[in-house]
């Protein structure tokens, strides 16, 4: 027959299975709507507007730090040149730490169908 402090660590292990559970629903349908909106293209395209910028057509994400997204464009301007590099599907792992600081640290990224240009200009 069970102990009384069994049956009380078996109510807290599900409890906090179903807090995990929930959590990451939220954290799907939160950042999943979250990516398919404006929202958050706006927020990255206003950090450097005149340097950097990207678009999408949809993405998702099944767990923090990995995102996969659907006919990308990241376009930018340096003193010289233009360029613009157009992907059909990217797929990759973020650093959440570096996000924090403003910086992009990406691994196991996966690219198919690249289409990179760049203008020069010259004085």
């Amino acid at each position: 027959m069970p102990t009384q402090n069994s049956s009380k660590s078996k109510q807290w292990f599900k409890r906090i299975i179903i807090t995990v559970v929930l959590l990451e629903l939220a954290y799907l349908v939160v950042f999943n709507i979250l990516l398919n909106t404006t929202f958050v293209q706006k927020q990255i395209n206003t950090m450097e507007p005149e340097k950097f910028q990207l678009q999408w057509e949809s993405a998702w994400t099944p767990y923090p730090s990995r995102i996969y997204i659907k006919k990308l464009t990241a376009k930018g301007k340096l003193r010289s040149k233009e360029w613009q590099v157009d992907m059909n599907s990217v797929s990759a792992s973020l650093s959440l730490l570096s996000l924090l600081e403003h910086k992009v640290k990406m691994c196991n990224v996966e690219m198919s169908d690249i289409s990179y240009t760049c203008l020069l200009y010259t004085s």
